[in-house]
């Protein structure tokens, strides 16, 4: 999904900015979801059959 830069964010470099902000948002999404998995999975305790 690719946003149109108004002219004020290509003027200040917002475009870049908001490039940035986009992907650390996905890898932070995309590190909770690998924990939320391994929560769900359970403890590795060595209780697998």
């Amino acid at each position: 999904m690719m946003n149109v830069a108004t002219p004020r964010q290509a003027k200040e470099g917002g475009v870049h900015l908001d490039l940035i902000i986009s992907f650390l948002i996905s890898v932070a999404a995309s590190i909770a979801a690998y924990y939320i998995c391994k929560w769900f999975d359970g403890d590795d305790n060595g209780n697998e059959p």
